[in-house]
């Protein structure tokens, strides 16, 4: 009767520190996906190419435009989360080659 308590605690103790070992795994995966930033004004070609990103594994940031994209690379809680750009070429307002003259002139973006 004496030894089930403390067979239970170590149970709870294992349990426990595989359920941190879990919670700390799954944060230590999500900082190696991938982070896109997809520019793409055409809402359905936007929706599948996220879609197929998403399911390869990486977390997708969405622009319609290159204003828009410059804007979520200046904001914070974007900026050095980007690894990879992926732009549309003909958008409105700013495309992707003002887009990308605007980022090799600014290399902090």
């Amino acid at each position: 009767v004496g030894s089930k308590p403390r067979e239970v605690a170590e149970e709870e103790k294992e349990s426990t520190k595989k359920e941190t070992k879990n919670a700390s795994s799954k944060c230590t995966e999500e900082e190696q996906k991938l982070r896109i930033l997809l520019v793409e004004d055409d809402i359905p070609t936007s929706l599948i190419i996220t879609s197929m990103l998403t399911q390869a594994g990486a977390v997708v940031t969405n622009a319609s435009n290159g204003k828009q994209a410059v804007e979520r690379l200046r904001d914070n809680k974007y900026h050095e989360k980007i690894d990879l750009i992926l732009t549309d070429i003909m958008m409105p307002e700013v495309d992707g080659i003002e887009l990308c003259s605007i980022l090799s002139k600014n290399p902090k973006l």
